[in-house]
């Protein structure tokens, strides 16, 4: 799996220890929610991306993943 855009929304605004571990993330705070978006992600990175969010007690939302 790979190519496309992957998107996820995270409830709440992400804090800078999140931010910290997803540098290489597009990350767009808006007031209730964080979306995260990462293109051409091959499965690793997408579940590199899940345990940074679970690990920082974020509530996933929603995932979007176009090939």
């Amino acid at each position: 799996m790979s190519g496309g855009l992957s998107e996820f929304v995270v409830a709440g605004a992400s804090g800078p220890v999140l931010r910290s571990m997803l540098v290489d993330l597009d990350v767009r705070d808006r007031p209730a929610e964080t979306r995260l978006l990462l293109p051409n992600a091959e499965a690793a990175e997408l579940f590199a991306v899940l345990a940074a969010v679970v690990d920082d007690d974020h509530v996933i939302e929603s995932i979007l993943i176009n090939d």
